[in-house]
């Protein structure tokens, strides 16, 4: 079904383009990262553990010659990020260094997502 195929809900390609473009309008908007990672936040404790499986991953897809692990990695990433993004402020978090290392752990998503999109050979649109 090719409306169920296209959807950016549930676990499809454009829900994850849709999740990439939603990490490069964060960083456009809130412009510059320093700092240190200062976790605080459950969401943020989960999506930083997951982004941390990528080499793990990674290498269990070549190894067993299966792509499909970096599908279903990418749909986790995809999942702990937009529980992030709706539990937690990211640019317009009060405190100064936990919006700093709220972007910076954005900026991770997005660097994850975008090489294990093309990985599996999706586009990665900065907008949509």
């Amino acid at each position: 079904n090719m409306e169920d195929a296209l959807s950016y809900d549930g676990n499809t390609g454009p829900y994850a383009q849709y999740t990439y473009a939603r990490t490069c309008s964060v960083l456009r908007r809130a412009g510059e990262q320093t700092g240190e990672m200062k976790i605080t936040a459950p969401e943020e404790a989960s999506l930083l553990k997951t982004l941390a499986r990528f080499p793990e991953e990674v290498l269990s897809a070549l190894e067993s010659y299966e792509p499909s692990i970096i599908t279903r990695y990418i749909l986790d990433v995809c999942t702990a990020f937009n529980r992030f993004y709706h539990d937690c402020s990211i640019a317009n978090c009060d405190d100064e260094a936990l919006r700093q290392s709220r972007i910076a752990l954005t900026e991770a998503t997005n660097q994850v997502l975008r090489t294990a999109l093309h990985l599996i050979c999706m586009q990665t649109p900065e907008k949509i």
